[in-house]
């Protein structure tokens, strides 16, 4: 009940440029049009295999993967005025 499955699955070369660019080539294969604006989780590799594709598309950090690198970097006693 309520299983999910992918029909297509494959490895990818880690997060690499190339191996995203194979994931975005199959994507727009099937019929993923030019988007307006993305939004995007800092993956290695990722930024330059959009550019690549769809370069001069506008692209922001997910809000979720913003907060999680501030917290990342910014000492502990700064945590609380780093949250959103």
């Amino acid at each position: 009940m309520g299983r999910r499955s992918c029909s297509r699955s494959r490895t990818i070369d880690g997060e690499s440029t190339r191996g995203l660019g194979a994931v975005l080539d199959d994507l727009i294969g099937r019929g993923l049009r030019h988007p307006d604006f993305l939004t995007v989780n800092g993956a290695p590799g990722l930024e330059s295999a959009l550019a690549a594709v769809w370069d001069g598309v506008p692209a922001q950090l997910c809000t979720v993967h913003r907060q999680r690198s501030l917290l990342a970097h910014a000492p502990e006693r700064l945590h609380a005025s780093c949250r959103l």
